[in-house]
């Protein structure tokens, strides 16, 4: 019969085992980007609604509203700054645009953006507008929404 492995060894054999399946985990899970991406969402979070709003409005709308200038009213599709209509529509009223999209040109975005990332890229689209165009909508929003 075989030699017996002395159980002080076996213990010391099993936590070896254990710490290195620990570390080919932690390897795996940081080659695929996981980390990463937890990171990357948390950082998202923790930014200030305007500045997540921008980030956001750069991806996914600039391509086809623009940004702080140019454009008129009559625009299609329409700009989102103080030379738009955009401000003429209240918050909630932005969002299911922004959710739903408009047929036939504007996808739907509710189901890449959530609804605080929504009220960021509001927030953010908000900061183009003139001092009274905030006010006007804003006044708007409270009677609509």
């Amino acid at each position: 019969m075989g030699r017996a492995i002395p159980r002080s060894r076996l213990g010391v054999f099993r936590r070896s085992w254990i710490a290195a399946e620990i570390a080919l985990v932690g390897l795996l899970i940081g080659s695929t980007g996981v980390l990463g991406a937890v990171r990357d969402r948390w950082d998202t979070l923790s930014e200030p609604p305007a500045a997540r709003g921008a980030r956001i409005y750069q991806m996914q709308c600039f391509g086809c509203h623009g940004g702080e200038s140019g454009g008129a009213i009559t625009d299609r599709p329409p700009k989102h700054n103080a030379r738009g209509h955009t401000w003429h529509h209240a918050d909630c009223e932005l969002a299911a645009m922004i959710g739903r999209g408009i047929a036939p040109d504007m996808p739907a975005y509710g189901g890449r953006l959530d609804a605080e990332e929504i009220r960021a890229v509001i927030t953010h689209i908000r900061t183009m507008w003139t001092a009274e165009q905030r006010t006007q909508q804003e006044d708007l929003t409270r009677a609509r929404c």
